[in-house]
């Protein structure tokens, strides 16, 4: 009997270990989120691709053309609203994809366009969810 009872503990110290060990190596798996819906806001038209807002689609925006792999060195654009000339890096929680001229805009949670991404079609604006105040990268393809 007690053979058997140090035999299952063993047993169970090994499976445990095991597990741990696997909870140490696995990769974190990045998620991602269509977020959009049809719709469009006016200030981010022709002359720009996508846009991020502040707050709300009325709030400060920062507008790009192609995208930047890196957001820390932009700003929301001055007297545009609320949030106007914050840093744009961790600070949006909405975006805006402009009708016809881009297929996909995304939204990422790591500089270089890695880690989680929110996503939408052109036409189509949304509330950021996974990069929500936690952006660091834009694609628009």
């Amino acid at each position: 009997m007690a053979r058997t009872r140090r035999s299952t503990a063993a047993l169970i110290a090994t499976m445990l270990s095991i597990v741990g060990a696997l909870a140490v190596i696995s990769p974190a798996s990045a998620g991602n989120a269509y977020i959009g819906v049809d719709g469009r806001e006016s200030r981010c038209n022709n002359n720009s691709r996508s846009c991020l807002y502040y707050s709300t689609l009325s709030s400060a925006y920062w507008a790009t053309t192609g995208g930047d792999s890196d957001l820390g060195n932009n700003y929301f654009a001055s007297g545009t609203g609320s949030g106007a000339g914050q840093r744009v890096r961790n600070n949006a929680a909405r975006m805006s994809c402009y009708y016809g001229v881009a297929q996909q805009c995304q939204s990422y949670f790591s500089p270089g366009y890695t880690g989680s991404m929110d996503w939408m079609f052109w036409g189509q604006t949304g509330q950021l969810y996974y990069t929500w105040n936690d952006e660091a990268s834009m694609k628009v393809i």
